[in-house]
């Protein structure tokens, strides 16, 4: 007698689904969570928030003998002022009307409007994370060695930089880059788009992507900048912007004439980050401040790897210490009363030195939707200008970060990461 099988029975089966949807990336944005809750707000209008300084005390002394004629000139003291503007970031979104409709019913995952927005939301968030270590030029990745001919419509391969470098924003490989998504290529020489652009991704990856495009261009090299579509220079100043002790613009006041806007720097040149480095760029915030008080209190902002290699320094000496059973690699890393914040986003090479209490965010609008005419999703007007079933809709932010004195803040960049677990390596 033959089996009734499950073929027969298809049609009057109901289909069984996982009742949530289940993200297989990563999209954790702790770095930003913290800066927002230990950091103040101030509202920034279009013509900047105004931060006056007093970089230069007053000078002339004079050490004399009874007979001497006079004093030395006066030299006066000067204030100036430090500017921070806000900048813009939004993530656009679109509806079908059937979308909208059939997200009301129980048959659909997504549970109306809210779930769905959550996802950009998530996203919008993630991007601000991975912007938060960078320098405010929307870095998304750098081109790592000439990929000869430009995108074409069967593509380019582009390998991403993975190695320590003097400049942050080297070591995410193409990790950032996604699917479907467009990108321009910009000379860093001149700070404009490869011809070309903007480019596709067609074939993601955390060490090289596939991009497509329409237009030939063999100007594209090594070293090459791939930033949003119009993002280049845009974004908010990051942590690379505001702490370094290069001789740029700093708040509109330049690190070359006012060193004391450049904040101490340990350059560790490609070898390990350990103990010692540490302590070295403690002591220079003690010179900087003029008391040890210039080393408390500090976050430690660096990377999953550098911490993890940190916690495993000393494990030889460590695991027979306490009886014949051998003890792993320590759950912590603590350095006098620093707190360690290892963040999935900071570069791989490098460790920041924080003092909260110092960063501000300048907040123009805090992130949301931006719905100013009391819409949360618009009708699209359509190619007749009569409007379509489709909506639209957008999140974002308009802010910036800024610094009152960078001697309360200090980097160690160029770590070795040879020996360490990477975000990029990760995917190996």
């Amino acid at each position: 007698m033959a089996a009734v099988t499950i073929q027969q029975l298809d049609p009057a089966l109901l289909q069984l689904v996982k009742e949530d949807v289940t993200k297989i990336f990563e999209q954790e944005a702790v770095g930003w969570s913290t800066f927002k809750k230990n950091t103040k707000s101030q509202f920034v209008n279009g013509k900047g928030f105004r931060i006056p300084v007093y970089p230069t005390p007053p000078g002339g002394h004079t050490w004399f003998s009874e007979n001497d004629s006079s004093f030395n000139d006066p030299n006066p003291y000067e204030f100036k002022d430090m500017y921070v503007w806000p900048t813009a970031y939004a993530l656009a979104f679109e509806f079908t009307g059937r979308v909208i409709r059939n997200e009301k019913d129980d048959s659909s995952l997504m549970r109306w409007f809210g779930e769905q927005l959550s996802l950009y939301v998530e996203t919008g968030i993630k991007e601000i994370e991975e912007q938060l270590p960078y320098d405010g030029r929307g870095i998304k990745a750098v081109i790592n060695g000439d990929p000869g001919t430009g995108p074409t419509a069967s593509g380019m391969v582009v390998a991403g930089t993975v190695q320590p470098s003097a400049q942050s924003g080297y070591t995410k490989g193409t990790k950032y880059l996604t699917k479907g998504a467009r990108y321009d290529i910009v000379d860093p020489a001149t700070g404009t788009p490869r011809v070309g652009m903007p480019v596709q991704v067609k074939t993601p990856g955390p060490a090289q992507v596939v991009l497509t495009g329409t237009t030939l261009d063999a100007g594209v090299a090594d070293g090459d900048l791939i930033t949003a579509v119009r993002g280049y220079n845009k974004a908010f100043r990051g942590l690379a912007y505001l702490i370094n002790n290069g001789s740029g613009v700093f708040q509109l006041l330049s690190r070359a004439d006012y060193p004391e806007l450049r904040s101490p720097v340990t350059d560790l040149a490609q070898t390990t980050l350990g103990p010692a480095a540490i302590s070295k760029t403690k002591a220079n915030l003690m010179y900087r401040a003029g008391k040890d008080q210039g080393a408390k209190n500090l976050i430690a902002f660096l990377s999953f790897g550098q911490y993890e290699y940190l916690r495993r320094q000393g494990y030889n000496l460590r695991r027979f210490m306490d009886s014949d059973t051998v003890t792993g690699v320590a759950g912590s890393y603590t350095d006098g009363d620093t707190t360690f914040l290892p963040n999935t986003n900071c570069d791989e090479d490098r460790c920041y030195f924080l003092d909260l209490t110092d960063i501000e965010r300048y907040v123009e609008m805090d992130f949301g939707l931006y719905d100013l005419d009391g819409q949360t999703i618009r009708m699209k007007l359509g190619t007749n200008g009569v409007g379509s079933d489709n909506y639209a809709g957008a999140i974002g932010i308009c802010m910036n970060l800024g610094l009152t004195a960078p001697m309360k803040h200090a980097l160690i960049k160029r770590a070795a990461i040879s020996d360490t677990a990477t975000q990029v390596g990760s995917y190996s």
